[in-house]
């Protein structure tokens, strides 16, 4: 697939968004659940806990409910749990978002575990071999039964050759994109496919530019991944070693029109620390970072690196980073670092009283959230420049957050 070139046009401070792993253009053997949106949907805030998913309320910390195993959409407005009964038998249950009430159900013969949920409701599911909400390691199988299961109950079971994960719904919702690992019985690369939902056929992805020319096997290391806010295209953040060289690039598959392209980096952002990825609400614009203070910032149109450099590393912490189109928001630690989003120079510092998991938008009422150790912590987004007092919000009832960029999955090769 062709690369675009990439450009070192300034220095870059810190920066970064967390968010779960999935495909790439040269990547990894690595997926997992979707990653929660950077702006606050309607109702509360849905988080990922060492049970599952629970529902918060921003502007109180009130816990809606935790549910073991469940997995949300990436714009947060389906949840969605499977429980495998003692017959082997698979339910899934849909939740409604804001209160946790069962919605619909839907009865799957074999046991499965949800991988990906659609805004439409949809979910895909696969073999529970894999940890649950964690890294989906490749796994040796000559063979994957992928599910299919919708609100009104509608079911249908792909019974594919090889090794094969499911990665996100086309946006038409007429097919599933996947990874299939080969060898399927010891897998060292992975390749991008297309599933079609309706004649079960598996083909090709191919590039933006080249739609003859079909994504290949690759291998390598998956580390943090966002979609744009439209949810229409995913991001991943990949690294692997080239020539001996580390290296880093971001794979872009578009949903829509179902093309993927890989985008070099001039850095290997990255490559052996905690590596996280932030949109722009517009999608115009992504941001790269890694605590070892690697960074580029991405301009998502024309799929070139806008600016590349070095910072002060925030040490080895988790990271999250939103932005609200003209300012940057980089949590690391107990610290929020406040970057201008042009030119990424640093416009103020606010702290914390406990270790960030995540950052929110709250753009209703121009609230930045940041996802701590038990509770939440409030900014105003217009804060002056000098650390302000954050406004904290207890959780009602102990819930565990977890960090997903202080994890990534390596491939075999």
């Amino acid at each position: 697939m062709r690369q675009r070139p990439t450009h070192l046009l300034g220095t870059l401070l810190p920066l970064a968004a967390v968010l779960l792993l999935a495909t790439a253009c040269g990547g990894a053997d690595a997926e997992g659940p979707a990653a929660a949106p950077s702006v606050m949907p309607d109702g509360p805030l849905r988080l990922t806990t060492v049970n599952g998913l629970a529902a918060v309320d921003a502007r109180s910390g009130a816990v809606a409910y935790e549910a073991p195993g469940a997995v949300a959409s990436p714009d947060g407005s389906i949840v969605a749990r499977a429980v495998v009964r003692p017959d082997g038998t698979t339910r899934v249950f849909w939740l409604d978002p804001a209160d946790g009430r069962r919605t619909a159900v839907a009865r799957i013969e074999e046991p499965a575990a949800i991988r990906v949920v659609a805004p439409d409701g949809r979910v895909a599911l696969g073999p529970p071999d894999i940890p649950l909400g964690g890294i989906v390691r490749p796994v040796a199988r000559a063979a994957t039964a992928l599910t299919v299961a919708a609100p009104d109950g509608t079911v249908r079971t792909y019974h594919l050759d090889g090794s094969i994960e499911p990665e996100a719904f086309s946006t038409d919702g007429a097919s599933l994109f996947v990874l299939g690992f080969t060898p399927a019985e010891n897998p060292t690369e992975y390749q991008v496919n297309k599933l079609d939902l309706t004649t079960g056929e598996i083909d090709g992805v191919y590039g933006q530019d080249s739609p003859d020319e079909r994504q290949e096997r690759m291998g390598g290391i998956a580390r943090t991944q966002v979609w744009d806010p439209d949810g229409d295209v995913v991001y991943t953040l990949y690294s692997q070693e080239v020539g001996g060289r580390p290296t880093s690039f971001i794979h872009v598959l578009d949903l829509d029109e179902g093309w993927a392209f890989c985008l070099d980096l001039p850095q290997a952002i990255g490559w052996s620390s905690p590596a996280a990825l932030a949109v722009a609400p517009d999608g115009g614009r992504l941001w790269v970072t890694d605590s070892i203070g690697h960074g580029a910032a991405v301009d998502t149109e024309a799929l070139e690196v806008l600016a590349a450099g070095r910072f002060r590393a925030p040490g080895p912490y988790g990271l999250s980073a939103v932005s609200d189109g003209e300012r940057l928001y980089v949590g690391s630690g107990d610290r929020i670092t406040v970057l201008d989003g042009d030119d990424l120079s640093r416009v103020a510092r606010w702290r914390t009283s406990r270790t960030i998991y995540t950052l929110r938008l709250d753009p209703v009422d121009e609230r930045l959230v940041a996802v701590t150790d038990g509770q939440l912590t409030t900014f105003p987004l217009g804060s002056p420049e000098r650390d302000p007092a954050g406004r904290d919000l207890p959780f009602s009832q102990p819930i565990v957050v977890t960090d997903p960029t202080l994890v990534d999955a390596e491939c075999a090769c």
